[in-house]
């Protein structure tokens, strides 16, 4: 029987083929392999310190995956173990990366000498927002390292501590809006609560306490928080007066049903006893912001799907790509 051998451009046909399926099965294997070792690296470091007990600072950390920094108070260690009612304060999302001088605004502040512990915290549905407690513990949960959720500890030493009343305060600016949203710039709620935003009608002679809610924020937990975006219910097309007032959750269940009830639940807070808690403020219409917004909406639209979708598919793609090369000079060169 009569054998060709290969000639030199088979040969080279052939090793291209052989690399070009190589590399397809390379990245399969170890994208996941890459992807689970950086979820094991993750550090964090907390130093002693000094502070007037409404902050904390975190010296370094590293999110492989980004997360977030939750600071806790001893509770969360034996024999309590509180790991949710021991937060006392939470970072905003932290992109994945290392982080260095964080500074924790605490939203229970600490008013004597105490250990603090720092804890790592995935974002583990993707959707930037700290869930622990919502959720129970079942989302965001701890990064771990040999089996341990990823902390460290420090001392918090308190000078010229700040006092905090136990009374609500509200602070609501004049601003320019799109008209969509408005920006609270300051709110003190002792009991955890929402802010809501009313229109005129909230104010004498109408006194109208459901009707005139125009957005509502979501639930806040006890403490102070500061430039909190209320998104409205309807957007406003003239300049117009609003005015904000922080409510409580008087049945615990981070859900506002002021309107719902009636007025029975979640009733406005009252310092001292007197009448509801209120700040109001001029917003004015700023047209070139509300143009901005529409403009990007309508743009958005066919984008949006495009966008998201193909970021997740590239690696299929390349991998594809690299089979049906490496397929096609297999094929050709026999």
């Amino acid at each position: 029987m009569y054998h060709m051998n290969p000639t030199a451009e088979q040969t080279s046909f052939r090793a291209i083929a052989v690399v070009a399926l190589l590399f397809s099965v390379g990245m399969i294997a170890t994208a996941p392999a890459a992807s689970a070792q950086a979820g094991n690296n993750s550090t964090i470091a907390l130093d002693n310190q000094t502070s007037n007990g409404t902050t904390v600072t975190i010296e370094s950390v590293t999110l492989p995956e980004g997360g977030f920094i939750s600071v806790h108070n001893e509770s969360l260690t034996p024999p309590q173990n509180e790991t949710i009612g021991s937060i006392i304060g939470v970072t905003d999302y932290l992109d994945a990366g290392t982080h260095r001088d964080l500074e924790v605004v605490l939203d229970r502040p600490i008013s004597h000498n105490q250990t603090v512990i720092a804890k790592a915290a995935r974002d583990t549905n993707g959707n930037q927002t700290f869930d622990v407690r919502r959720s129970q513990g079942f989302q965001d949960t701890a990064y771990s390292s040999n089996g341990s959720a990823v902390t460290d500890r420090a001392t918090i030493q308190i000078q010229n501590a700040t006092s905090f009343a136990n009374n609500s305060t509200v602070t609501l600016r004049n601003q320019s809006t799109a008209g969509t949203n408005v920006t609270v710039r300051s709110v003190t709620v002792p009991e955890g609560g929402f802010v809501v935003i009313h229109g005129s009608a909230l104010l004498p002679p109408k006194n109208q306490t459901i009707d005139s809610i125009r957005g509502i924020s979501g639930y806040l937990d006890p403490g102070v928080h500061q430039n909190i975006t209320v998104e409205l219910n309807e957007t406003i097309d003239e300049n117009t007066t609003l005015i904000a007032a922080p409510y409580r959750d008087t049945n615990n269940n981070q859900t506002f049903e002021y309107a719902a009830s009636e007025g029975a639940n979640d009733t406005p807070y009252r310092p001292n006893g007197s009448s509801a808690l209120i700040s109001q403020a001029n917003v004015s219409i700023n047209e070139s912001a509300r143009e901005s917004l529409q403009s990007d909406t309508e743009s958005s639209g066919g984008n949006a799907n495009a966008s998201a979708s193909s970021g997740p598919q590239m690696l299929e793609l390349l991998v594809l790509a690299a089979v049906l090369v490496g397929v096609y000079l297999y094929l050709k060169v026999t």
